[in-house]
């Protein structure tokens, strides 16, 4: 009999501790102490320059380590080392071209 009861009354007490967690959650809310303007630009702006200066910190990683193994590969001089000057587009437009200029060829349907 304790069993069907308990069967019987699974949402409402669902229900219940729905209701109860938004009410906590609503007094939690409450006690937040929000920012103010000038707190929260302080503290963006803070963000920000943190932000730039670990990008910088991994650009300049990233480029000591790459020169280091062009090193070890047998590049001896930074000069042999190929730096990308602007991008090329010849090669996609003689792509494109033979596609153009392709036959079509179709075979018969069995």
């Amino acid at each position: 009999m304790a069993d069907k009861q308990k069967k019987d009354n699974f949402f409402k007490r669902a229900a219940s501790r729905i209701a109860g967690g938004a009410k906590s959650t609503k007094s939690e809310i409450k006690k937040i102490s929000w920012p103010t303007r000038k707190q929260l630009f302080n503290n963006t702006g803070i963000v920000i320059i943190c932000i730039l200066v670990v990008a910088v910190f991994i650009f300049i990683l990233d480029t000591v380590f790459g020169f280091g193994f062009s090193f070890l590969n047998g590049e001896s001089n930074v000069s042999d080392i190929e730096m990308p000057t602007e991008m090329s587009t010849d090669i996609f437009v003689e792509d494109v071209t033979e596609l153009v200029n392709a036959e079509v060829v179709t075979e018969p349907a069995e």
